[in-house]
Protein backbone atom coordinates (compact mmCIF):
# COMPACT_ATOMS: atom_id res chain seq x y z
CA UNK A 1 0.00 0.00 0.00
CA UNK A 2 1.18 3.57 -0.64
CA UNK A 3 2.83 5.43 2.19
CA UNK A 4 0.44 7.90 3.78
CA UNK A 5 3.35 10.05 4.89
CA UNK A 6 4.33 10.86 1.30
CA UNK A 7 3.02 14.38 1.94
CA UNK A 8 4.23 15.83 5.22
CA UNK A 9 2.20 18.05 7.51
CA UNK A 10 3.50 21.23 5.84
CA UNK A 11 2.91 20.25 2.24
CA UNK A 12 -0.49 21.97 2.32
CA UNK A 13 -2.21 24.61 4.44
CA UNK A 14 -4.70 24.19 7.26
CA UNK A 15 -7.39 26.87 6.93
CA UNK A 16 -8.78 27.80 10.36
CA UNK A 17 -12.06 29.76 10.49
CA UNK A 18 -13.39 31.31 13.70
CA UNK A 19 -15.04 34.66 14.44
CA UNK A 20 -13.09 35.16 17.68
CA UNK A 21 -9.68 36.75 17.15
CA UNK A 22 -8.26 35.33 20.38
CA UNK A 23 -9.19 31.83 19.24
CA UNK A 24 -7.49 32.36 15.88
CA UNK A 25 -4.36 33.59 17.67
CA UNK A 26 -4.44 30.62 20.03
CA UNK A 27 -4.76 28.14 17.16
CA UNK A 28 -1.82 29.74 15.37
CA UNK A 29 0.32 29.74 18.49
CA UNK A 30 -0.44 26.08 19.21
CA UNK A 31 0.01 24.62 15.74
CA UNK A 32 2.16 26.93 13.61
CA UNK A 33 5.29 24.86 14.22
CA UNK A 34 3.60 21.73 12.86
CA UNK A 35 1.34 23.09 10.10
CA UNK A 36 1.16 25.93 7.61
CA UNK A 37 -1.89 27.97 8.64
CA UNK A 38 -4.32 30.32 6.94
CA UNK A 39 -6.93 32.25 8.96
CA UNK A 40 -10.42 33.66 8.35
CA UNK A 41 -12.93 35.43 10.60
CA UNK A 42 -16.16 33.87 9.31
CA UNK A 43 -17.54 31.56 6.64
CA UNK A 44 -17.74 34.24 3.96
CA UNK A 45 -14.12 35.27 4.41
CA UNK A 46 -13.12 31.62 4.73
CA UNK A 47 -14.74 30.78 1.41
CA UNK A 48 -12.93 33.69 -0.26
CA UNK A 49 -9.59 32.46 1.07
CA UNK A 50 -10.44 28.93 -0.01
CA UNK A 51 -11.33 29.98 -3.57
CA UNK A 52 -8.15 32.06 -3.86
CA UNK A 53 -5.82 29.33 -2.56
CA UNK A 54 -7.78 26.17 -3.24
CA UNK A 55 -4.81 24.25 -4.63
CA UNK A 56 -2.76 24.96 -1.49
CA UNK A 57 -5.30 23.94 1.18
CA UNK A 58 -5.56 20.37 2.44
CA UNK A 59 -7.56 20.69 5.67
CA UNK A 60 -10.23 23.14 6.88
CA UNK A 61 -11.31 23.42 10.51
CA UNK A 62 -14.14 25.81 11.31
CA UNK A 63 -16.22 26.90 14.26
CA UNK A 64 -19.90 25.95 14.03
CA UNK A 65 -21.51 29.06 15.51
CA UNK A 66 -20.47 32.14 13.50
CA UNK A 67 -22.13 35.29 12.10
CA UNK A 68 -23.89 35.11 8.72
CA UNK A 69 -23.62 31.33 8.34
CA UNK A 70 -22.82 28.25 10.38
CA UNK A 71 -19.73 26.15 10.03
CA UNK A 72 -21.77 23.36 8.47
CA UNK A 73 -23.15 25.73 5.83
CA UNK A 74 -19.65 27.01 5.05
CA UNK A 75 -18.24 23.50 4.74
CA UNK A 76 -21.13 22.50 2.47
CA UNK A 77 -20.08 25.25 0.05
CA UNK A 78 -16.49 24.04 0.18
CA UNK A 79 -17.58 20.46 -0.49
CA UNK A 80 -19.51 21.57 -3.56
CA UNK A 81 -16.27 22.96 -5.00
CA UNK A 82 -13.74 20.36 -3.85
CA UNK A 83 -14.69 17.15 -2.06
CA UNK A 84 -11.05 16.17 -1.43
CA UNK A 85 -10.33 18.92 1.10
CA UNK A 86 -10.71 17.38 4.56
CA UNK A 87 -13.30 19.25 6.63
CA UNK A 88 -13.42 19.40 10.45
CA UNK A 89 -16.08 21.10 12.58
CA UNK A 90 -15.23 22.65 15.96
CA UNK A 91 -18.22 23.00 18.27
CA UNK A 92 -19.16 23.51 21.91
CA UNK A 93 -20.77 20.61 23.77
CA UNK A 94 -24.07 22.52 23.87
CA UNK A 95 -24.11 22.66 20.05
CA UNK A 96 -23.11 19.04 19.55
CA UNK A 97 -26.51 17.65 18.58
CA UNK A 98 -27.02 20.27 15.88
CA UNK A 99 -23.49 19.75 14.61
CA UNK A 100 -23.88 15.97 14.39
CA UNK A 101 -27.22 16.37 12.60
CA UNK A 102 -25.53 18.57 10.00
CA UNK A 103 -22.47 16.42 9.40
CA UNK A 104 -23.73 14.88 6.17
CA UNK A 105 -24.60 18.28 4.75
CA UNK A 106 -20.99 19.43 4.84
CA UNK A 107 -19.36 16.06 4.24
CA UNK A 108 -17.54 16.55 7.52
CA UNK A 109 -14.67 14.21 8.35
CA UNK A 110 -14.77 14.78 12.10
CA UNK A 111 -16.05 17.17 14.71
CA UNK A 112 -14.03 18.31 17.73
CA UNK A 113 -15.50 19.73 20.90
CA UNK A 114 -14.52 22.86 22.81
CA UNK A 115 -12.51 23.37 24.88
CA UNK A 116 -9.92 21.55 22.77
CA UNK A 117 -7.72 18.80 24.08
CA UNK A 118 -4.60 20.12 22.33
CA UNK A 119 -2.64 16.84 21.88
CA UNK A 120 -5.75 15.08 20.57
CA UNK A 121 -6.58 17.96 18.23
CA UNK A 122 -3.05 17.75 16.86
CA UNK A 123 -3.54 14.03 16.22
CA UNK A 124 -6.84 14.81 14.47
CA UNK A 125 -5.17 17.42 12.26
CA UNK A 126 -2.31 15.07 11.43
CA UNK A 127 -4.70 12.31 10.42
CA UNK A 128 -6.73 14.76 8.39
CA UNK A 129 -3.61 15.76 6.48
CA UNK A 130 -2.76 12.07 6.01
CA UNK A 131 -6.23 11.53 4.59
CA UNK A 132 -5.75 14.42 2.19
CA UNK A 133 -2.46 12.80 1.20
CA UNK A 134 -4.30 9.56 0.51
CA UNK A 135 -6.81 11.38 -1.65
CA UNK A 136 -4.05 13.07 -3.62
CA UNK A 137 -2.37 9.72 -4.16
CA UNK A 138 -5.66 8.21 -5.28
CA UNK A 139 -6.12 11.02 -7.77
CA UNK A 140 -2.74 10.13 -9.25
CA UNK A 141 -3.83 6.54 -9.90
CA UNK A 142 -5.79 5.56 -12.95
CA UNK A 143 -9.31 4.13 -12.69
CA UNK A 144 -7.90 0.70 -11.85
CA UNK A 145 -5.68 1.97 -9.04
CA UNK A 146 -5.76 -0.04 -5.84
CA UNK A 147 -5.99 2.82 -3.35
CA UNK A 148 -9.52 3.21 -1.97
CA UNK A 149 -9.85 6.09 0.48
CA UNK A 150 -13.53 5.41 1.17
CA UNK A 151 -12.63 1.90 2.30
CA UNK A 152 -9.88 3.26 4.54
CA UNK A 153 -12.37 5.56 6.26
CA UNK A 154 -15.02 2.86 6.49
CA UNK A 155 -12.55 0.45 7.99
CA UNK A 156 -11.60 3.04 10.60
CA UNK A 157 -15.23 3.55 11.55
CA UNK A 158 -16.05 -0.17 11.58
CA UNK A 159 -13.10 -0.85 13.88
CA UNK A 160 -14.14 1.95 16.22
CA UNK A 161 -17.74 0.75 16.29
CA UNK A 162 -16.69 -2.83 17.00
CA UNK A 163 -14.58 -1.68 19.91
CA UNK A 164 -17.25 0.64 21.30
CA UNK A 165 -19.92 -2.05 21.24
CA UNK A 166 -17.64 -4.64 22.84
CA UNK A 167 -16.51 -2.21 25.54
CA UNK A 168 -20.11 -1.26 26.33
CA UNK A 169 -21.17 -4.89 26.76
CA UNK A 170 -18.08 -6.32 28.47
CA UNK A 171 -16.87 -3.53 30.77
CA UNK A 172 -18.42 -0.66 32.67
CA UNK A 173 -15.14 0.82 33.87
CA UNK A 174 -13.77 4.03 32.30
CA UNK A 175 -10.24 2.65 32.08
CA UNK A 176 -11.47 -0.03 29.67
CA UNK A 177 -12.71 2.63 27.26
CA UNK A 178 -9.61 4.79 27.51
CA UNK A 179 -7.18 1.88 27.19
CA UNK A 180 -9.01 0.73 24.09
CA UNK A 181 -8.92 4.22 22.60
CA UNK A 182 -5.13 4.29 23.03
CA UNK A 183 -4.91 0.81 21.52
CA UNK A 184 -6.87 1.92 18.44
CA UNK A 185 -4.68 5.00 18.10
CA UNK A 186 -1.57 2.81 18.11
CA UNK A 187 -2.96 0.61 15.35
CA UNK A 188 -3.28 3.45 12.87
CA UNK A 189 -5.63 3.05 9.94
CA UNK A 190 -3.51 2.05 6.98
CA UNK A 191 -3.50 -1.26 5.19
CA UNK A 192 -6.72 -2.65 3.73
CA UNK A 193 -5.29 -5.03 1.19
CA UNK A 194 -5.37 -4.68 -2.55
CA UNK A 195 -8.47 -5.08 -4.67
CA UNK A 196 -11.62 -7.13 -4.08
CA UNK A 197 -14.80 -6.30 -2.22
CA UNK A 198 -14.92 -6.27 1.56
CA UNK A 199 -17.68 -7.95 3.56
CA UNK A 200 -18.06 -5.17 6.13
CA UNK A 201 -20.57 -7.09 8.25
CA UNK A 202 -18.17 -10.00 8.58
CA UNK A 203 -15.30 -7.63 9.29
CA UNK A 204 -17.30 -5.94 12.04
CA UNK A 205 -18.20 -9.31 13.59
CA UNK A 206 -14.59 -10.49 13.44
CA UNK A 207 -13.30 -7.37 15.15
CA UNK A 208 -16.12 -7.31 17.69
CA UNK A 209 -15.38 -10.92 18.65
CA UNK A 210 -11.71 -10.04 19.09
CA UNK A 211 -12.46 -7.14 21.44
CA UNK A 212 -15.03 -9.10 23.43
CA UNK A 213 -12.63 -12.00 23.90
CA UNK A 214 -9.83 -9.75 25.11
CA UNK A 215 -12.11 -7.92 27.54
CA UNK A 216 -13.36 -11.21 28.98
CA UNK A 217 -9.89 -12.73 29.30
CA UNK A 218 -8.62 -9.57 30.96
CA UNK A 219 -11.40 -9.53 33.55
CA UNK A 220 -9.96 -12.41 35.60
CA UNK A 221 -6.49 -10.86 35.60
CA UNK A 222 -7.80 -7.49 36.69
CA UNK A 223 -9.79 -9.03 39.56
CA UNK A 224 -6.65 -10.57 41.09
CA UNK A 225 -4.39 -7.60 40.38
CA UNK A 226 -2.80 -5.98 43.42
CA UNK A 227 -3.57 -2.37 44.32
CA UNK A 228 -0.79 0.17 44.06
CA UNK A 229 -0.33 2.44 47.06
CA UNK A 230 0.80 6.08 46.93
CA UNK A 231 1.98 5.80 50.56
CA UNK A 232 4.60 3.31 49.37
CA UNK A 233 6.15 5.24 46.46
CA UNK A 234 8.58 3.84 43.90
CA UNK A 235 10.85 5.58 41.34
CA UNK A 236 9.57 5.06 37.77
CA UNK A 237 12.95 4.18 36.23
CA UNK A 238 13.63 1.35 38.68
CA UNK A 239 10.19 -0.18 38.11
CA UNK A 240 10.45 0.14 34.34
CA UNK A 241 13.91 -1.39 34.33
CA UNK A 242 12.72 -4.35 36.38
CA UNK A 243 9.60 -4.78 34.22
CA UNK A 244 11.65 -4.74 30.99
CA UNK A 245 14.09 -7.50 31.95
CA UNK A 246 14.38 -9.93 29.05
CA UNK A 247 12.34 -7.72 26.69
CA UNK A 248 14.32 -7.47 23.45
CA UNK A 249 14.53 -4.15 21.66
CA UNK A 250 13.75 -2.00 24.71
CA UNK A 251 16.39 0.22 26.30
CA UNK A 252 16.24 2.76 29.10
CA UNK A 253 17.99 6.01 28.19
CA UNK A 254 20.55 7.04 30.78
CA UNK A 255 20.49 10.46 32.37
CA UNK A 256 16.76 11.12 32.25
CA UNK A 257 14.91 13.03 34.94
CA UNK A 258 13.51 10.79 37.67
CA UNK A 259 12.60 13.35 40.31
CA UNK A 260 9.12 12.01 40.95
CA UNK A 261 7.62 8.79 42.25
CA UNK A 262 4.78 6.52 41.25
CA UNK A 263 2.61 4.40 43.55
CA UNK A 264 4.31 1.26 44.84
CA UNK A 265 5.69 -0.81 46.27
CA UNK A 266 8.31 -1.21 43.54
CA UNK A 267 7.82 -4.98 42.96
CA UNK A 268 4.05 -4.55 42.56
CA UNK A 269 4.52 -1.57 40.23
CA UNK A 270 6.97 -3.58 38.11
CA UNK A 271 4.46 -6.45 38.03
CA UNK A 272 1.71 -4.11 36.77
CA UNK A 273 4.00 -2.73 34.03
CA UNK A 274 5.49 -6.07 32.96
CA UNK A 275 2.70 -6.98 30.46
CA UNK A 276 3.17 -3.63 28.71
CA UNK A 277 6.91 -4.18 28.34
CA UNK A 278 6.35 -7.68 26.96
CA UNK A 279 3.69 -6.41 24.54
CA UNK A 280 6.01 -3.66 23.28
CA UNK A 281 8.80 -6.19 22.82
CA UNK A 282 6.45 -8.43 20.84
CA UNK A 283 5.48 -5.45 18.69
CA UNK A 284 9.13 -4.79 17.91
CA UNK A 285 9.67 -8.41 16.94
CA UNK A 286 7.30 -7.78 14.01
CA UNK A 287 9.49 -4.91 12.78
CA UNK A 288 12.99 -5.87 11.56
CA UNK A 289 15.50 -3.61 13.24
CA UNK A 290 12.85 -1.96 15.37
CA UNK A 291 13.69 -0.55 18.78
CA UNK A 292 12.16 1.37 21.67
CA UNK A 293 13.97 3.91 23.83
CA UNK A 294 12.46 4.72 27.23
CA UNK A 295 12.96 8.25 28.51
CA UNK A 296 11.98 9.41 31.98
CA UNK A 297 10.56 12.93 31.96
CA UNK A 298 9.67 14.39 35.36
CA UNK A 299 6.44 12.59 36.33
CA UNK A 300 6.02 10.59 33.11
CA UNK A 301 7.85 7.97 31.08
CA UNK A 302 7.94 8.15 27.27
CA UNK A 303 8.39 5.17 24.95
CA UNK A 304 9.92 6.25 21.62
CA UNK A 305 9.73 3.65 18.86
CA UNK A 306 11.95 3.59 15.79
CA UNK A 307 8.98 3.38 13.43
CA UNK A 308 5.31 2.45 13.32
CA UNK A 309 5.35 -1.26 14.28
CA UNK A 310 1.57 -1.51 14.07
CA UNK A 311 0.83 0.79 11.13
CA UNK A 312 -1.05 -2.09 9.48
CA UNK A 313 -2.62 -3.25 12.73
CA UNK A 314 -6.20 -2.72 11.65
CA UNK A 315 -5.68 -4.90 8.61
CA UNK A 316 -4.32 -7.69 10.82
CA UNK A 317 -7.18 -7.22 13.26
CA UNK A 318 -9.76 -7.18 10.48
CA UNK A 319 -8.61 -10.29 8.66
CA UNK A 320 -7.18 -12.81 11.09
CA UNK A 321 -7.35 -11.86 14.79
CA UNK A 322 -6.94 -15.47 15.92
CA UNK A 323 -3.35 -15.35 14.70
CA UNK A 324 -2.56 -12.01 16.29
CA UNK A 325 -1.56 -12.63 19.92
CA UNK A 326 0.61 -9.52 19.63
CA UNK A 327 -2.49 -7.34 19.31
CA UNK A 328 -4.33 -9.19 22.07
CA UNK A 329 -1.41 -8.88 24.49
CA UNK A 330 -1.08 -5.17 23.69
CA UNK A 331 -4.74 -4.42 24.45
CA UNK A 332 -4.62 -6.54 27.62
CA UNK A 333 -1.52 -4.68 28.75
CA UNK A 334 -3.19 -1.31 28.14
CA UNK A 335 -6.18 -2.46 30.18
CA UNK A 336 -3.97 -3.61 33.04
CA UNK A 337 -1.98 -0.37 33.16
CA UNK A 338 -5.13 1.74 33.18
CA UNK A 339 -6.69 -0.47 35.85
CA UNK A 340 -3.60 0.14 37.99
CA UNK A 341 -4.16 3.88 37.80
CA UNK A 342 -1.74 4.60 34.94
CA UNK A 343 -2.63 6.87 32.03
CA UNK A 344 -1.43 6.22 28.48
CA UNK A 345 -1.41 8.75 25.65
CA UNK A 346 -0.02 9.09 22.12
CA UNK A 347 2.70 11.65 21.44
CA UNK A 348 4.35 13.12 18.38
CA UNK A 349 7.86 11.77 17.80
CA UNK A 350 9.26 12.75 14.42
CA UNK A 351 8.27 9.99 12.03
CA UNK A 352 7.82 7.39 14.75
CA UNK A 353 5.35 6.29 17.37
CA UNK A 354 5.68 7.62 20.91
CA UNK A 355 3.59 6.63 23.92
CA UNK A 356 3.53 8.41 27.28
CA UNK A 357 2.81 6.70 30.59
CA UNK A 358 2.11 8.50 33.83
CA UNK A 359 0.42 8.06 37.19
CA UNK A 360 -1.50 10.86 38.85
CA UNK A 361 -2.44 10.80 42.50
CA UNK A 362 -6.08 11.61 43.29
CA UNK A 363 -7.18 11.08 39.67
CA UNK A 364 -10.80 9.93 39.70
CA UNK A 365 -12.47 7.44 37.42
CA UNK A 366 -14.84 10.21 36.36
CA UNK A 367 -11.86 12.22 35.07
CA UNK A 368 -10.45 9.17 33.32
CA UNK A 369 -13.82 8.48 31.74
CA UNK A 370 -14.13 12.06 30.49
CA UNK A 371 -10.64 11.86 28.98
CA UNK A 372 -11.65 8.66 27.22
CA UNK A 373 -14.74 10.28 25.72
CA UNK A 374 -12.61 13.16 24.44
CA UNK A 375 -10.09 10.72 22.92
CA UNK A 376 -12.78 8.72 21.13
CA UNK A 377 -14.42 11.92 19.87
CA UNK A 378 -11.11 13.12 18.46
CA UNK A 379 -10.67 9.76 16.73
CA UNK A 380 -13.92 10.32 14.85
CA UNK A 381 -15.83 7.43 16.34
Amino acid sequence: MSDTNALNSKSYYVLFVDDEEKTRKAFTRLFQDEFKILLAGDGAEGFEVFMERQDEIGVIITDQKMPRETGVQFLAKVAAVDEDVVRILSTAYAELDAAVAGVNEGGIYRYVTKPWDVPELEITLRRAMELFSLRKQQASHDSTGSLDVDSVLLNQRVTGLAFSQAAASETDRPHGIRAGAIFLAMLGWQGLGEGGEVDWVARYQTQSNFFRTVFRESAATLETQGTLDWSRPAPPSAAIQAAAIGCDGITLKAGGSDSTVWPGPAPLLAEALRPLMVAFSNMLSQLPGGSCEIRTNFNTVDFHFSGFPLKNGQLILATDPDSTPVLASLLQACLQVEASGGHLSILRSGEGLAIRLGFEENSTEEEVGLAAVKQLTAMGQ
